[in-house]
């Protein structure tokens, strides 16, 4: 019994080990945003919304503070660089993204869901992703 206890969980049906994408994996269920800095574990924001005004992502968690500008807030996909600009402000340092994308999926009904990936530098982080579902439109 035991051996076969043992040969059932030392199996998996999924061996490909390609898990270069997590983002296609719903990370957000219920609404929010959480990321990884450099692939770690999932960080989840105290608060997060989008300020038409400014087309703005704005996201507070502790000692993080991440800003996210674009050029519109409607469902498409913006590549981060010159006119799309990401950054997170990590106690007294700060991590720029270089590049990347980030896209909204939805912006309606007074809420905006999509994902993003980035590279850049600063405050020890060179990469950046995550995921945000139905944040406040204000």
């Amino acid at each position: 019994m035991t051996a076969m206890v043992l040969a059932f969980f030392s199996c998996s049906s999924d061996d490909s080990g390609d898990d270069t994408n997590p983002i296609d994996e719903p990370i957000v269920e219920t609404g929010g945003f959480k990321w990884k800095e450099n692939g770690g574990s999932f960080i989840e924001a105290d608060s997060a919304f989008f300020a038409s005004q400014w087309n703005t992502i704005k996201v507070y968690k502790a000692d993080r503070f991440i800003e996210i500008n674009l050029t519109t807030g409607i469902a498409g996909t913006y590549p981060i660089g010159t006119s799309n600009a990401l950054s997170m402000l990590v106690n007294n340092d700060v991590y720029i993204a270089g590049a990347g994308s980030l896209v909204v999926s939805e912006n309606a009904s007074g809420k905006m869901s999509g994902t993003f990936t980035s590279t850049g530098t600063g405050a020890g982080i060179i990469a950046l992703e995550g995921a945000f579902e139905d944040i406040e439109v204000r």
